[in-house]
């Protein structure tokens, strides 16, 4: 298994995070593995069949494309064979804008002439005309689709800049507008409510920080993102990705053995 990540084309940066491409070069093998709750909507294309759980025994099979994120539940994921994996990650309002996509709602793009192109690249070993048809595709989206951000926007961005930790009424008041009228535009424009955003763009960051700081303390980390205390760092993680911070250390540790990540 191996895994890179590139960076979009200047024009997408507001709407799109990163690109990356996952290989399995495995014939015959089974990878399984969890996808954890995300703070962005996740746009992939698949080479090969693979299939998810939540909280089932039954394995159903995901779209070769699909646009899916910001859930708040943990599934399973099962790659059979070998075979590439290509992503966007998106910001909600960026998969909004682009695709009409609506938050907690997968999207199947499987039938799109762009996406069947994208899909016969990756199986055919291009992955970089595949990227190539990716971003030119993204971009006549952003042309076509393209507008100005709206007050739910703006306090989104803050939210991924703070990481999370703004709150709604001083977000209201920079932006001049009460609280109701913000958490309105903010659903309407981003998909979900201030709050479930702000809880997962913490989770990740918590994510992020296990991954670059594994023999890091709970208790400053919690200090660090103004979590009341370790015990409550330690709730919201264990609700969000249904294991505690150090499972998540030993997954993220063979994970990392699978994908080649040193």
């Amino acid at each position: 298994m191996a895994y890179r990540e590139f960076t979009p084309a200047p024009p997408l940066q507001p709407l799109v995070g990163r690109l990356w491409v996952m290989d399995h070069d495995a014939p015959g093998t089974a990878y399984e593995h969890r996808l954890l709750p995300e703070r962005l909507a996740r746009l992939t294309f698949a080479s090969a069949p693979n299939w998810e759980r939540d909280g089932r025994e039954v394995w159903t099979p995901r779209p070769a494309a699909l646009l899916a994120g910001l859930t708040v539940r943990p599934r399973d994921g099962l790659v059979r064979g070998a075979g590439r994996v290509l992503g966007a990650e998106l910001f909600p309002w960026g998969a909004k804008q682009l695709f009409g996509w609506q938050a907690d709602a997968p999207l199947d793009l499987s039938d799109r002439p762009e996406a069947v192109a994208i899909t016969a690249l990756l199986r055919a070993g291009n992955v970089g005309e595949a990227r190539e048809v990716l971003e030119d595709w993204l971009l006549r989206r952003l042309r076509v689709t393209d507008q100005e951000p709206g007050r739910g926007v703006q306090a989104a961005r803050v939210l991924y800049t703070t990481p999370g930790e703004a709150k709604v009424t001083r977000l209201a008041q920079a932006l001049n507008v009460s609280v109701r009228q913000l958490e309105r535009e903010f659903v309407r424009e981003v998909g979900v409510t201030p709050k479930t955003l702000a809880r997962l763009i913490r989770f990740g960051e918590v994510q992020d920080r296990l991954g670059r700081q594994p023999g890091g303390t709970l208790t400053a980390l919690a200090h660090d993102l103004n979590f009341t205390d370790q015990a409550h760092l330690n709730r919201e993680f264990r609700a969000l990705a249904h294991m505690a911070p150090g499972q998540y250390l030993k997954f993220l540790g063979r994970r990392q053995a699978a994908e080649g990540i040193s």
